[in-house]
């Protein structure tokens, strides 16, 4: 049923996922030979954890201990998607730079996926669902306004910092994308999931529609 619409979103979501990395790159050009650029712009304490599973993923543990507190403890941990990223730097010798965009690129692909998938389902044309995509991963709200505002010095930190929650907290797709995999990826998923039951419930109405028919005949 998706085999030839599955393009569209892989496409689409490499497209979001290239949009964002445009300040990826910017600071990666301005790193100095005596500094490197980790590839995180933004949550550096969330991403520090992330990272302290990962790296003991990359090191072969599949069961984590907590790095984050200087309590001796025992490795109980396990997450699944620190464990495939930390493999995935292990087996490609990646830099945390590179594991970090291609965590990035799968977030965005999954996302994309995710709602493409449900919107096919739901909607009633291929059209609609290919624009309902292009909107839920593109669009945003105006909180590029209010920080611009804020750096000239126009209004006031309380009044930026409630007109950029679409900046902030992952509340939108694309800022998703741009700046946390973590959301992207999960966000993703449980849309995969939706669109997987809903369309268990379709296939099933119509094998009952079916049965039906048989055993009316």
């Amino acid at each position: 049923m998706f085999g030839n619409k599955i393009l569209f979103a892989i496409v689409l979501g490499i497209a979001v996922f290239l949009e964002g990395s445009i300040p990826f790159w910017y600071a990666d050009r301005k790193a100095d030979s005596d500094h490197a650029f980790l590839g995180q712009v933004a949550y550096p304490m969330d991403q520090d954890m992330y990272f302290s599973f990962i790296s003991q993923a990359k090191e072969g543990h599949w069961i984590f201990y907590n790095k984050l507190t200087y309590s001796p403890n025992k490795p109980v941990f396990i997450n699944l998607e620190f464990l495939l990223v930390g493999f995935i730097q292990r087996v490609f010798r990646l830099s945390e730079n590179a594991v970090y965009q291609t965590w990035r690129l799968i977030g965005a692909i999954v996302l994309t996926l995710g709602f493409y998938v449900l919107a096919v389902l739901i909607l009633p044309t291929i059209k609609q669902a290919r624009v309902a995509t292009a909107v839920f991963l593109f669009t945003g709200g105006f909180g590029f306004l209010f920080a611009s505002l804020s750096g000239s010095h126009l209004i006031g930190a309380d009044a930026a910092q409630s007109g950029t929650l679409d900046m902030r907290y992952g509340l939108l797709p694309f800022q998703q994308v741009l700046s946390n995999p973590h959301f992207s990826l999960a966000h993703g998923l449980i849309l995969l999931a939706y669109a997987l039951f809903l369309l268990a419930e379709k296939q099933n109405r119509i094998e009952n529609i079916s049965d039906r028919k048989v055993s009316f005949r």
